[in-house]
This record gives C-alpha cells, structure tokens and sequence, in this order.
C-alpha cells in the first residue's frame, strides 16, 4: 500500500480550503504510513503544524466514551440494554415512558427522543453533569422514543456522568487509566489548560466577513463525554489500531472483541438526507460513530468541531486502514475531502477529485446563507420597538436553560445580550422582535418579547432549539426590588372602604393578608409593582408620597387602596 501523491495532494487541497494548517495521520493494521503536519499550528508566530501538535478532536471524543463504557460491560457493571433509571435511580426524562425504558444504547445511538437542545451546556461553565442530568426532566422532546436518530451532546454528558456513579471515577480517569495510559497516548488530554501546558497547542482560526482570523479556544469541560479531549494525530493512530484490531493493540487489551464488536454494530437507522453524491451512502449509526458505504467500502467514523477546529477518525474495518485528520480551522470540510482521498489511493481506486466538490459544495452553502441573511436585513426596521429600550433590560428565566441577561451598550442605543459566557450580538428586526446573533458559527437565533395585559414585557421567547416552538423565558423583576430597606416603605395597612389589605415585611419578603382570603407572598414585578403569588394576574402597585413612604396601593383589579395612618 502507498500514499505517493497524498502529501502534495494534502497541500494543494489545504490552500484551496484556506486551511492554516492540517495534520494526519494514516495506518494499515499495526503499520503507520503517515504521521506528518502541513501548514501552521500558528499563523502569527510561524510555528508549523506537526506530528507532535495538539488539536481539538470535538465529538471525535464520543467514540472514547463508548469505549469507556465498554470497559464497565466486560467488567460485569454495566448492560447496554438496561435501563438508566437503574443505575441512575433520580433520572428522569419529560417524556414518562422514556424515563421507564432509556437504556445505555440508546442514550449513546441518538435514540432518546430529545433534539440537540445544545444551548443549555453550550459555554456553560457553572453547571456540573449531574445537574445537567437532573435539567433532562424540563427539555421537551420533539419526537417520540426511539422513533428517530437525532443528534444529541446531552445524552452523552449523562453517560460521562453515569460513570462516576459506577465506578468512583471521573469520566476523565476512566478515560484516561482505561485507553490513553494503555494506548500510550501521552500526548492526548481533557482541557485546553492542560493541552496549553505542553507547549504544543495549535491556535482555533475561523473565516468570519471573508477573513480567516484567530479565535479563542473554547472549553467544554462540562461536555467533556461529548466532545473535549484533545490529542496528536500520533496519538489517534493508536486509537486506530486498537479499533481495527478488535479492541486490542501490540498485545494490549483496551476492551474486548465482543464489546468492541458490538460497539462498531449498527445500532440506529439514520434519516435519508440530501446525497450530494452517489459514491458515498450512510449506513446508519452504531454506538459513538456513524457508519458508511463508501464505493463499496464499509467505512467506521465520527467527525469533530469546536470552536476553531475540525477533526475526522475513519477506518475501514474489513480492510483495517485507518485515518485520522485535524486542522486548526471552523467547521471545514477538508478533512473529509483527505480522507476519501486517502482511501482511493489505499483502496486502489481511481481518486475523485473530492476538493473540488466539496468546495463548490461549501462556497454553494455558504453564499446561500448569506444571501438569506442579507434578506433578512434589508426587510429589518420596518416598524420600531413597543417600548423603550430600557424596558427589555433585565435576566431572563427558563426552568432547563441558563439565564439570559440583556444590558444596554454604552451610548443607551443597542440592546446586548449575555448568555453562557458567549460573544454574542443582538440587532433589531421590526416590532417586538430582534435577531441574537453567535458570529463564530453565523447562528443567528430570532427574539420576540412577550407582554402582559397591562403592556409591561414579561418576557421572551427564543428559537434555541431548531426543532422545537421557541422556548419561553420569564423576565426577572430588578433584584433592588428585593432590598429589604426598599421593601419597609410598602408596610402598612390599606383601605378601600370597608376593605382593608395588610402588608408586612417578613423573612425580607412582602406578605399581604386580606379579611377572607388567604395571605400571599408578594413577588417583584417591575418598579414599585408586585404580583401576588397564586393570585394570577392580581398585580399590587406602590404609590410614593414626597417622603418615599408609599401612600397608596393601587390593586388590579379591585381598585385604590388610601393607606391607612400609623396608630400613635
């Protein structure tokens, strides 16, 4: 077997994607045919691309969970085919029926019924897995259990989270004692502050307004059984061999035969999408990679992206040649251009000129986008906002998802949106509707606020999850509206003829208490206006005398209330 035009093809291919740089790795069983980098680690610095440099392998990670997992089978503590419910005895899925029966298999084949829902982990850096686990309950699934593949990150940080409670390990130990130590994958690791110490870090670049510009690493440590590990294509050929060998390399087991036999077995029918060509057709999912047939070939394989990074590992199992490829660029599709390549020249079949397909292929896509979203723009402003811009600002709240903050830029004119530690940008469309836009990945993610009977905005709603109604979250009142010292102006007692409210302050929240009607906590609504919890839409609104002491409460719907003098 020979790769004799391979490297040149690899750098004219890398010019042609505007790729800084790319490294790959080839093996044929126990024998490794390429182990090179081409182009730059970093642009900025000269430091080329090489065997030896670090990249991120995104979901490419998966399959190492898989693995993980596989260990815990051969060891008796864990059935693919048994329910989570049983090793995790407080999961619980929105959708009863899968809380009864998800099992291991599904969870890891894209089974569960959940769409991706990426945005509740996505740059999350507060929450921990096991409360990732417990949010699954308020995530609405949008197909029934088992009746579809959908891509899903959340299913496999549950599996990094399953375990820790099997085993006492962290994800990353298993991980790490079971496959890299063995493996000798010296070079491979979890966080990018670990990758940054060795030295050998490669820099994430990205094309954004027609310019390919360095961005900023982006940890996933919280996804970390989805998609964090960070590794040399030297270390991925390992990984190869040991996947091509039945689980097994230079006489050192990582898992057996059996289980790694089952871990590479379809598992899942995928849904037939667009096929841009006819030499390559799915062949479904198995647990952690995709399947193909590839002119004949069955291919084994799972791709990667992060922030800044593309990754692919493939094998061709009957044949047992392996490839792995990385490059330091977003979301390209050079990587699988190198491997069908690298497959032809294996296979000895006659190369199709895969660069220059895909790329029309990419630059098709890409101009489309852009010509939807300009589109888009030019029918924006064609009615203002409902209200100033000052009444949108506050924290938005949803039971599953993180916080969403909107602030005022500096000069009063723009609204900015803050949500999971992301870069993100926030323009006006036409009414109540504005477009949140994440530009690393040109997502774009359309806002309406919602508002209550008497015209205040309580809230929004955001099209987080393609496949899903946008998802609504409830505005927050201003936490000042919580100072106990702000709060001792309301007390007191109010009349309405022979109808008297009581408010007390009490545990530092407002109580309001009526002849006949049970007391209520009063919850901040907006200035000086309350809403009586459990009353529906009863709001109590705060008016000020001269001395900041409030001299009325005016209660929708049952009318003014005069306050009545202190005794004494």
């Amino acid at each position: 077997m020979g790769l004799d035009k391979f490297e040149a093809y690899i750098e004219d291919e890398r010019a042609r994607f505007e790729v800084q740089g790319v490294a790959v790795a080839v093996i044929h069983g126990d024998e490794e045919l390429l182990n090179a980098g081409f182009g730059f680690a970093d642009v900025e610095t000269d430091r080329p691309m090489s065997a030896d440099t670090v990249l991120a392998i995104g979901s490419s990670t998966k399959a190492f969970t898989v693995t993980a997992l596989g260990t815990l089978v051969d060891e008796g503590l864990l059935d693919w085919d048994k329910p989570v419910r049983e090793y995790l005895p407080g999961f619980r899925m929105h959708d009863p029926f899968a809380t009864e029966h998800l099992c291991v298999r599904d969870m890891l084949s894209h089974r569960s019924g959940l769409p991706r829902h990426e945005f509740l982990w996505y740059g999350n850096n507060d929450l921990t897995r096991a409360e990732v686990v417990e949010k699954l309950r308020h995530l609405e699934p949008n197909k029934t259990f088992r009746e579809v593949w959908q891509y899903n990150n959340l299913m496999y940080i549950t599996a990094g989270h399953l375990i820790e409670v099997l085993t006492g390990e962290t994800w990353e130990q298993r991980v790490q004692r079971c496959i890299f130590d063995k493996l000798g994958m010296s070079n491979s690791s979890f966080t990018f502050d670990a990758a940054r110490a060795s030295g050998k870090l490669a820099t994430p670049y990205a094309k954004l307004d027609e310019k390919v510009v360095p961005i900023p690493h982006r940890d996933l440590d919280l996804a970390g059984p989805a998609g964090s590990i960070n590794a040399t294509v030297g270390d991925l050929a390992r990984w190869l061999e040991a996947n091509v060998n039945g689980g097994t390399r230079a006489g050192v087991e990582i898992v057996s035969a059996p289980t790694i036999k089952q871990i590479h077995a379809p598992t899942m029918v995928m849904p037939e999408g667009p096929q841009f060509f006819d030499e390559t057709y799915s062949g479904g999912y198995a647990m952690g990679w995709f399947l193909e047939n590839y002119r004949g070939t069955k291919l084994v394989h799972h791709g990667g992206n992060v922030d800044g990074f593309t990754a692919l590992v493939t094998f061709a199992p009957k044949e047992k040649i392996g490839v792995a490829i990385l490059a330091n660029m977003n979301a390209t599709t050079l990587p699988t251009v190198l491997a069908y390549r690298a497959f032809d020249e294996l296979l000895g079949l006659d190369p199709i000129p895969w660069g220059e397909r895909y790329h029309n292929l990419q630059q098709t896509m890409m101009g489309g986008a852009k010509q939807a979203k300009e589109i888009r723009k030019s029918q924006a402003g064609a009615a203002p906002p409902s209200h100033p811009l000052a009444d949108y600002v506050g924290e938005y709240t949803q039971d599953a998802y993180p916080t969403i903050k909107l602030s005022l830029s500096a000069d009063g004119q723009e609204l900015v949106p803050h949500y999971n530690g992301l870069d993100l940008t926030m323009a006006h469309v036409h009414y109540d509707v504005w477009e949140i836009t994440y530009p690393t990945f040109e997502a774009d993610f359309a806002v309406s606020f919602l508002t209550s009977y008497d015209g205040g905005v309580e809230g929004l709603r955001i099209k987080l999850e393609a496949t899903l109604p946008p998802i609504e979250f409830k505005k927050q009142a201003d936490r000042s509206l919580a100072d106990p010292a702000k709060l001792a102006a309301f007390q007191g007692s109010y009349a309405l003829g022979p109808m008297v409210v009581s408010i007390e302050l009490r545990d530092n929240e407002l109580q309001a208490s009526m002849a006949g009607q049970p007391p209520g906590k009063l919850l901040p609504y907006k200035e000086r206006t309350f809403k009586v919890e459990g009353g529906g839409d009863t709001t109590i609104e705060f008016e000020l005398d001269d001395s900041g002491k409030a001299a009325r409460a005016i209660i929708q719907p049952a009318g003014v209330f005069e306050r009545v003098p202190d005794e004494g």
